[in-house]
């Protein structure tokens, strides 16, 4: 039988821990067995007790530690990578990539690097080195695995990335959420968003978009901490709407308060794939989106499926809440095609097939 190694950083919350468990935790992957190693020993989404798991070091170190530990890191999975003889390994996070490669020169897998961020708008200024450090790395793998088109293509076109690179959308695993039945308010409009509170997030335009809207008996909840819970709860405060605008914090179980929303609304600067929007969508949410790069194109095919604004728009922002808000019709057509749509992100058998058919082509 064929070993895969799962390479990550570490194991806590996200878009990319969140593949490394659905994968791991379904090994229908014929004559591939799939095995976890991750940098840090945090665990935080709950994996089959049948999965092998591995870790580097006990705890997550800040990132200054984690590049002054890069060499003794490298020794140690090479150590980890010869115990387990691996055919192919896939890296998930910035530090796996590197030492993903690295290992490879003395373990002699095939190497996958799985992207997962738009990372020419997420590095920003930092591209000025990073860029041919991405370039050089990336074209040393066997193969790049990106979770949308607008990746590929930036990854071709601003690093010259040359390696063949696959497409694999994100998969909603609807194995890990149970649909709520709520009747909802009938009383308020309630808006929801969820993700951190930092700047490439960009919550502060939907608070103003929220007020500039000026919709009767209507709420904003906010899902989420980060550095800009005070700068954020502040600016309500000083728009004077800091009784309709709700922050819940982090949320263990997002189901129960997406239940209760009426509409789901995103104004991030990027993103990867974005998990909330199909997360939303599979709770009937019609949804309202800055159109980012990347993945939100494809998750709402250009619009089909939900309303996209153009980036930092708030004005236009704010008429398509209150529009949609104001519009029983407009709502229902909305919610009926994010039900429509989700089915689309939701086919496990077909994404666990399309991982497999990866790991065959790289391995042979």
């Amino acid at each position: 039988m064929k070993k895969t190694v799962l390479l990550a950083d570490t194991l806590s919350f996200g878009g990319s821990e969140r593949t490394v468990q659905i994968l791991a935790n379904n090994q229908n992957f014929g004559n591939n067995r799939l095995i976890v190693v991750s940098l840090a020993a945090v665990w935080k989404y709950p994996m089959n007790s049948d999965v092998e798991k591995h870790h580097i070091y006990k705890k997550n170190f800040h990132a200054l530690v984690k590049l002054i530990l890069i060499p003794i890191t490298l020794i140690k999975l090479i150590r980890k990578l010869k115990k387990i003889q691996p055919e192919v390994v896939i890296s998930f996070h910035q530090q796996s990539h590197i030492l993903n490669v690295i290992a490879s020169k003395f373990v002699k897998h095939k190497t996958v690097i799985s992207e997962r961020a738009y990372i020419e708008l997420y590095y920003g200024k930092k591209n000025t080195f990073l860029k041919p450090i991405i370039r050089n790395l990336y074209n040393k793998a066997n193969m790049v695995l990106v979770n949308d088109i607008e990746i590929k293509e930036s990854l071709r076109s601003f690093y010259n990335i040359k390696t063949k690179i696959n497409v694999i959308n994100n998969l909603l695993d609807v194995s890990n959420f149970k649909k709520e039945k709520v009747t909802k308010s009938n009383k308020k409009f309630r808006f929801i968003t969820i993700g951190r509170l930092s700047a490439e997030k960009n919550t502060k335009d939907l608070i103003i978009a929220f007020n500039k809207a000026n919709i009767k008996n209507s709420q904003l909840e906010i899902i989420g901490n980060g550095p800009l819970l005070e700068t954020l709860k502040s600016l309500s405060k000083e728009l004077g709407i800091e009784n309709k605008v709700l922050f819940h914090g982090h949320q263990k179980d997002i189901m129960q308060f997406l239940a209760k929303a009426n509409a789901f609304v995103f104004t991030s600067l990027n993103e990867g794939f974005p998990n909330v929007v199909l997360e939303a969508m599979f709770c009937g949410l019609p949804i309202i989106s800055y159109q980012f790069k990347a993945g939100i194109t494809t998750i709402l095919e250009n619009g089909k499926y939900g309303i996209l604004v153009p980036l930092n728009d708030v004005n236009l922002f704010a008429d398509k809440m209150k529009s949609l808000a104001n519009n029983k019709g407009e709502l229902e057509k909305y919610s009926e095609l994010s039900n429509k749509r989700i089915h689309h992100f939701t086919n496990k058998s077909e994404y666990i097939k399309k991982y497999n058919s990866i790991i065959n082509i790289v391995s042979n």
